[in-house]
This record gives structure tokens, sequence and C-alpha cells, in this order.
């Protein structure tokens, strides 16, 4: 893993291994209960198209690596908001070329000197293109997702500038899944329109049902192309909830769109920053969190609003989610958006639990690198200038090395403990993962039904406290493991993952 050593951390991490734990109260892990199965890994990120192309520099090693050692099996291009600014090539879309759609000296990315020069249009440094978005993905075996130019065209263009008709943004969408599934047979399955367009970007944003009748018309002409496609629709974090120029008169987002464009597409794409007004890691530390809520709204808007005889076939993708706490925005008011051991633990959870529920097909990390990743350690930065893995990333490695297909049952345990487990019946191996989540150590017994003597590699992932944005995670001594349970000691503020193998 990424980062320097603590020298003080480490030698009391030695220490809390090296103690004998008391008798805890006991966790018990039953392998028999499976909560759900999973054919791959769901994992993923969300790239920026804007920096994953080196910006001009050589970094220590490929961003492909560092996808691989997180286990990104999806990757979303071109990333976030930034999707709905992006056109991967002008008309007659023969080769990419990536182009601004929204063109002004008030538009972003186009009035950052940082991407542009003078004429808000012309490229400083090239940014990744789809082509080379595509060889990313094969070489670190990942599955694209492509989130297609929506909402600009529902905002005038500036004095000076230009902004995108409906029909062109059609003909860009049905032009890229031409060439992308046609001309270059690259096979791509899953399509977003838009992002967040419920939301009231700066791009542009739709009403309720102006998303639903464009996003229907734009889901039959690209599956006209190529029906394969699977094509989702972004929508709130509540099933009842309305778009942000919507009145109260207005129908909710999901009923507008399900009921219009649901026959037309397949899943529905969902966005996840649970810390509201978190202020602070303590906060976790505090409250019994259930990170289920937005795929449970999920789940409540398909079956409120899509006909019956469809509901069985819509999945669920969840293209954002990290641990942010986004009260004050954009002054940051809430829990800082540093990469920190705290938020990385916060994160690791929330996949956990994700990782249970049954309609979900991936979940993607938001993201890869945001735009100040040279000079800051900000939250969004899975990865540094080098591709080195910060805290994020880290857990995202640590899920990745000890995944297996079965999630079963943890039951029981210390209040300040929160468990997950995985299993694969065909090795009989097994993944325990303990997060301490306070900052005293807290003893455990672990208890796991039918496994009689054995050994379990152990990996410590921990720091200097909560706000360390250099954690380290390090090998530990095997867990010795008989008559069906052992006694464990978690280090303060910390993940402790345990493989056994038969």
């Amino acid at each position: 893993m990424g980062g320097s050593t603590w020298g003080l951390g480490g030698m009391l991490l030695m220490a809390w291994l090296g103690t004998s734990a008391g008798a805890g109260e006991v966790l018990r892990v039953d392998t028999s209960r499976v909560l759900r199965t999973w054919t791959r890994p769901p994992f993923g990120l969300n790239v920026n198209y804007l920096m994953d192309h080196g910006r001009g520099k050589v970094p220590a090693r490929p961003l492909a690596v560092a996808l691989k050692e997180m286990g990104a099996r999806f990757l979303r291009f071109p990333g976030g908001d930034k999707s709905d600014s992006h056109l991967f090539a002008p008309p007659p879309y023969e080769k990419p070329e990536p182009t601004l759609a929204r063109i002004g000296s008030e538009e972003w990315p186009s009035a950052d000197r940082q991407f542009t020069l003078d004429d808000h249009r012309t490229w400083k440094i090239r940014p990744l293109d789809f082509d080379e978005f595509i060889a990313l993905c094969r070489e670190a075996e990942a599955e694209p997702v492509i989130c297609v130019c929506f909402d600009a065209m529902y905002k005038p263009a500036q004095h000076g500038g230009t902004a995108p008709t409906r029909e062109e943004l059609l003909a860009h969408a049905v032009g890229w899944v031409k060439y992308a599934n046609v001309t270059k047979k690259y096979g791509v399955t899953y399509w977003e329109l838009g992002n967040e367009s419920y939301l009231g970007s700066h791009n542009g944003s739709p009403s309720a049902i102006q998303y639903a009748q464009d996003a229907a018309a734009f889901a039959q002409a690209m599956k006209a192309v190529d029906p394969a496609i699977r094509i989702g629709l972004n929508g709130p974090e509540r099933h009842a909830k309305r778009g942000a120029h919507d009145p109260e008169t207005a129908p909710p987002w999901w009923k507008a769109a399900l009921e219009s464009a649901g026959p037309h597409v397949d899943w529905l794409a969902l966005h996840d920053y649970p810390c509201w007004k978190w202020m602070g890691y303590a906060h976790y530390t505090k409250l019994k969190p259930d990170f289920q809520n937005v795929l449970l709204e999920g789940d409540r808007a398909v079956k409120a609003y899509l006909r019956p005889e469809l509901q069985g076939r819509m999945r669920l993708l969840m293209t954002e989610v990290n641990s942010a706490d986004w009260f004050g925005h954009p002054k940051n008011d809430g829990w800082k958006h540093v990469n920190t051991l705290g938020h990385a633990l916060v994160l690791f959870d929330m996949l956990g639990v994700y990782l249970r529920h049954e309609t979900l097909d991936a979940v993607l990390v938001w993201n890869t690198r945001w735009v100040k990743n040279a000079t800051e350690n900000q939250l969004w930065d899975a990865v540094g200038p080098d591709n080195e893995l910060r805290p994020t990333g880290q857990v995202l490695a640590l899920w990745n090395r000890a995944f297996l297909p079965q999630i079963v049952s943890c039951a029981g345990g210390p209040e300040a403990v929160r468990a997950h487990a995985c299993y694969d019946p065909k090795t009989r191996r097994l993944s325990v993962f303990l997060i301490n989540r306070i900052e005293q150590e807290q003893a455990l017994r672990l208890e796991i039904a039918g496994l009689a003597e054995a050994q379990a590699a152990r990996t410590v992932f921990s720091g200097a406290g909560p706000e360390d944005e250099r954690p380290q995670a390090k090998s530990a001594a095997a867990l010795a493991w008989q008559a069906g349970g052992a006694d464990l000691q978690l280090p303060p503020v910390s993940l402790t993952v345990l493989e056994f193998a038969p």
C-alpha cells in the first residue's frame, strides 16, 4: 500500500497485536446464512477524463495497475457532472475527439484555464478520449459505463457562448453507440442518460417531465442502433422526491421517469453520499448507520411507478458513492473533504452494506482523482499523481483482495464494531472484516459455526487516528483458531481483515 510509515502508530499497532485479548462480546459468523451471492465483484470507479490522461506527466506506474489493485470491475466515463459538458466527438462521429458541449466565459470546464486556452474551447492538454478509455478498461479488466451528455440542452447559451440543441445531443448519443458497438465493436453494454439531472446543475437541468419524455426518445433511438445495450435513468435518493426545478404540483421525478421511459430502459443510476451534516468522524461512532436507504428507495420507486410486468428486469447501479458530507457546499462546512483513515473506514462500511442488496449490480466510487490531485489530498482522490493508492483507494484494494462470492451473516459483537463477511463454498475460504470505529482498543470473541482448528491471515489497516492521511495496511500475526472461536483485540480506529483458508 502507498504512504509513508508512521513510527508511533506502527509501534502501537505491534503492541496491540501482541496483547492477549480478554474475552469480549461474541460476534458470530454464519456461512449457512447467505445474504447475497455475486457472480463477480461489483466494485468500480468514476474516471476523470480531464485528469486521467496524465496531464503531461509520466506517473510512477500506469493507472491500469492501480485500478486492478483496487478491483475496479466497472469504470464510468467521462465522469460525473463533467459528463453533461462532454461530447466524445464532433459530427460525423467517426473518431474520438473530446469536445466541449457548452462553451463560454462562465461555463465549466470551458472557462477553467487549467484545461482550456483563452478561446474557452481549445484544450491546453488533450484529455482522455473514448478509445483510450476503452483501452484502459481492457487493460484493467473493467466494464465500461458511459454517461451520455444530456442536461446541456436545457440551458440557453450564455452571451457569446454556445450550447447544444436537443437534436444535436440525440445525434451525438446515437452516433456514440454506433461508433462504439458497430464501427469499433467494443460491445459497450451500460449507457446512462445524463448525470444528476434532477439536481439543478450548472450545465442545465430539466423538469421531471422533460427528462422523462426525452429519455424515452433517446433510449429508443440508441437501442435502434444496438438493441443489446442496457440504458440507465438517473434520479434522486428518495423515491417520491421532485426535481430541483419542479413545482409542488409536479409528479415525483421517478414517477415521471419510470412511467414514460421505464419500458425502454434497464437500470436506475443512484448516488449515495450519506454523511450529511456529520460534521466529523465522531458522528460515525455515535450511531448505528444503515447505508441501505438509497438502494431501498430505488426499489420503492420501481415498485411504485413501473408497470408490474417490467419490474423484475429493472436493476440498480450506484454510479457515484463516497463518504462525503455535502453540508454547506461549496464551502465544505461539514466533515472536511480530506482523504483520511476515518473517511476510508466509513466508505469500506458503506460498500459492505451495499453488497447485501439483491437488486444491485455495481457500485462505483467517485472518483479516480479530482482537479487538484497534484497539490491536495481530497476525498475524491482514490489515487495520487503517481497512481499510488490514497486511503479510499486502499480500502477498495482491501475489499478486492479478500472478496468472495457469498455475502454471509454477521451477528452480535460490541457496539463499536462493524462487521462484514464473505465466503466461497467451493474453496471453503472465508473473509471476515472488522471495523473498530472508536479511538480505544476493542475486545471481542469471534465464533464461526462449523469451523474447527484453523489459521487466518490477518491484515490491519490503521494509522494515528481518524484524521491520518497516510494510514497503512500491514500484515500481522496469523490468528490461531481453536474450538470454534478466538479472542481478538482490535486496534483503535482500524479495519482488521481475517482470511481463513482450509
